[in-house]
């Protein structure tokens, strides 16, 4: 703790200056930082320094230090004052005591007698500096749990049919008039697809939704047992639709993430709550079902004779062992001119292709690992990259007798759980399947259709391209992840790649 500061007033200086002498030679943790001979001056002194502890005497011309003290405890009332007197009368004490002074000693004073008033005093200090800061500590401490305590009640309100009134209860104790007649509760829900990417995202996201309506009152922000942001209103009149509208442009926006949301109607109080939540999920459902309705009927009248027809002539290259035209055949999907398909609809037809794609070599989707990755794709260019690397999962995985496509799947895993290994390569690789180098390539050309070289820079395009689109890293750390520790180098590959320099990926796509 820092030293108290301390005062001395007395009309004499010579007193004033012996009493400072004897303060020294007690040697307590103080500085003395004023001496004062009227109570005019020292009233100023105490407004500018606010000093912990005064030494006063009690005659003085002007105002006496009885009144002088009753003076400063009014402004300061935590200051610790002691009176010196000459006079041993019991009126004197009387006053002193109804003034809130601390302690008075007679004159002459005696080292003792001052030491033991001063350590008393400051014992006071310390413990009431202590408490304070205990119960500043507990007050932010109870500030910071309301709201968790809130989210735990409301969160009760949410996911029980019927919440006892203890609930009802607690949370009127924590700020929240559950009772109010004219309330007016309406509810909106935002639900994001977690990211493997960006695991904190549903608390970046509930962060920003909070922030959003942190200077709103009866605006309450709880999670339900399913991790979707419920926001609850109860604010008549509140534009809640244009909030979480605006909420879900920014979260997507920010954070590139898949966001689902919508609002409730009017409820008359919170113990509508429960239906207001259950209304917006129903909603929602409803709203998922007829979008996922309308895609695959995109999807139908996406799969004309001619994608079948290239899937069927896949197939029987794959079956004649020449990979390389099957993998020419699928990407060229990609490749389609703009007059033939516009790049608009092109990812969902790609998408339509590659399901189709699985049914007929036999291929559980779910193995391609970055399928779902598509989302983040538009361009032809970048569907292009995308498909590459997706067509070497499909044709490892397609169902097939030889071993040899058996070996080939698990160097594939192999590459994809090891990409941030920077000493991966192809004759590592090759011995652990105890084959040579330029076997295990002709196996990869033949079967793949692609090089080894081509295929780890397939994998590492896609996760780089993934992690500029959906997290916040920089790009050495990007290639960290993907096995290229040398910023310089990832430049280069990756501008020789793609055609672009990494600033010009950023912007543009």
């Amino acid at each position: 703790m820092n030293r108290l500061k301390l005062i001395i007033v007395d009309d004499e200086m010579l007193i004033r200056k012996l009493i400072r002498m004897k303060l020294e030679e007690i040697k307590l943790d103080i500085d003395i930082i004023g001496e004062y001979g009227d109570s005019k001056s020292a009233m100023e002194a105490v407004k500018e320094l606010k000093p912990d502890i005064i030494l006063s005497d009690i005659c003085m011309p002007g105002e006496d230090g009885i009144s002088f003290s009753e003076a400063c405890l009014n402004i300061y009332p935590d200051t610790r004052i002691i009176i010196i007197t000459g006079f041993n009368d019991f009126e004197y004490a009387r006053r002193s005591i109804k003034a809130g002074v601390s302690d008075y000693i007679m004159k002459p004073v005696q080292n003792d007698e001052l030491k033991d008033a001063i350590c008393h005093v400051m014992d006071e200090i310390t413990d009431k500096k202590k408490q304070d800061e205990e119960k500043k500590i507990l007050r932010a401490e109870l500030e910071e749990s309301i709201p968790v305590l809130q989210s735990y009640y409301l969160n009760n309100l949410i996911s029980s049919d019927e919440p006892d009134e203890e609930n009802y209860l607690k949370l009127r104790e924590l700020g929240i008039d559950t009772d109010n007649e004219s309330s007016e509760i309406r509810l909106g829900l935002l639900a994001m697809r977690e990211s493997a990417q960006n695991p904190e995202l549903p608390m970046q996201a509930e962060r920003e939704v909070r922030n959003f309506f942190i200077s709103e009152d009866r605006i309450y922000t709880v999670r339900d047992n399913w991790g979707r942001i419920i926001i609850i209103s109860d604010n008549r009149g509140f534009p809640i639709e244009q909030c979480i509208s605006m909420l879900s442009e920014l979260i997507k926006e920010k954070y590139g993430c898949h966001i689902m949301s919508g609002c409730s109607d009017r409820y008359g109080d919170f113990r509508e709550v429960r239906k207001a939540y259950l209304e917006v999920l129903q909603n929602l459902m409803k709203h998922h079902a007829q979008k996922r309705k309308d895609r695959d009927e995109t999807e139908d009248s996406m799969m004309s004779s001619d994608l079948m027809t290239v899937i069927k002539n896949i197939r029987k290259s794959l079956d004649e062992g020449n990979a390389e035209k099957a993998r020419y055949l699928a990407v060229s999907i990609a490749e389609e001119t703009k007059e033939a398909i516009s790049e608009h609809i092109l990812p969902g037809r790609i998408r339509v292709f590659i399901k189709e794609l699985c049914r007929e070599l036999n291929v559980d989707i779910n193995t391609l690992r970055r399928y779902a990755d598509i989302r983040n794709y538009q361009s032809r260019e970048e569907l292009k990259w995308w498909l590459n690397d997706v067509l070497t999962d499909l044709m490892v995985n397609r169902e097939s007798n030889d071993s040899q496509i058996g070996i080939l799947k698990k160097a594939v895993e192999y590459i994809n759980d090891n990409i941030a290994d920077p000493n991966l390569n192809q004759n590592d690789l090759s011995g652990r399947f105890n084959l040579s180098s330029s076997h295990f390539g002709r196996l990869m050309k033949q079967h793949i259709g692609r090089t080894y070289s081509e295929v780890i820079s397939d994998i590492r395009l896609c996760i780089m391209t993934d992690l500029i689109h959906n997290s916040d890293l920089k790009d050495r750390d990007i290639g960290l992840r993907i096995g290229i520790d040398d910023p310089h180098y990832l430049s280069i590959w990756f501008k020789k790649v793609t055609g672009y320099t990494v600033s010009e990926y950023r912007k543009k796509f």
